[in-house]
This record gives structure tokens, C-alpha cells and sequence, in this order.
């Protein structure tokens, strides 16, 4: 069975993508499909740095690579990388708490923030949103 592409959708502005998603959906529990996704857009967002290197008083790509090289940055970046994931894991953990004692009006009829938009603070949690903290 041949497998097929997962394509994100792009809104092009002159030569720069101004938004590109990968539709969760799309995945299916893939992982190593989704790694590819990532791996590509790091090599893209890489690839860029690299050719605007010395522009505007930015690194140039020798000062990049000896970055890169560096040791000293790479544990601590790992430490907050996993302290924000804690954070996130806690504050979804809070938000659907909160969510399923009500503390969001969905229907847009008074009790909750009028200043909500349709979208974002309330929206509501996937179906399985509980196994997402576990």
C-alpha cells in the first residue's frame, strides 16, 4: 500500500510561508511520520538562519556553527524544555478541570467572560482530553 503525503497547508506571502500546520488528524498516532515533519521544518528554519547570516548585524554562519559546537547551552535549554513541558501538562490539566465543572460558557449566554473570543480560552477539550495529562 503506497503511503501518502501528509501536506500542511500554506498561505504564501511573496517569498515567505506566513502560516504552514500539520493537521493533527492527519497523524494517526504515526510517530515517525510526524518526526520527519519536524526534522524538515528544523532544517528549514536552520537553512534560513544560515542564509541570512551577517545581514542587519546577525551572526554569520561561522559564528552559528561555533554555537552550535558550544556545550555549555544545550542542558539548561534541555532543564526548560522540560520544566515548560510540566507547566503545560499542569495548566491542561487545570483548564479541563475547570472546563468540566463549567467555569466556561460555551453557549455565549452570559456567566462566562464576554470578552472571550469564539475560539481559544473556551474552546472546548477533544473527547479524550483526560488521557492527554495522564
Amino acid at each position: 500500500m503506497r503511503s501518502r503525503a501528509v501536506r500542511a497547508p500554506r498561505t504564501w506571502t511573496g517569498a515567505r510561508c506566513s502560516k504552514a500546520r500539520a493537521a493533527r488528524s492527519e497523524w494517526d498516532g504515526k510517530l515517525p511520520r510526524l518526526e520527519a515533519v519536524i526534522n524538515s521544518m528544523a532544517e528549514l528554519s536552520a537553512w534560513a538562519h544560515l542564509r541570512s547570516g551577517g545581514r542587519q548585524k546577525s551572526a554569520i554562519a561561522d559564528e552559528l556553527i561555533a554555537f552550535g559546537n558550544r556545550r555549555d547551552w544545550q542542558l539548561p535549554l534541555i532543564d526548560l524544555a522540560t520544566q515548560c513541558e510540566a507547566q503545560v501538562a499542569a495548566d491542561w490539566k487545570a483548564y479541563c478541570e475547570a472546563y468540566d465543572r463549567g467555569a466556561f460558557d460555551a453557549t455565549g449566554k452570559g456567566g462566562g467572560r464576554s470578552d472571550r473570543p469564539s475560539r481559544g480560552a473556551g474552546a472546548r477539550p477533544s473527547p479524550g482530553h483526560r488521557l492527554a495529562v495522564a
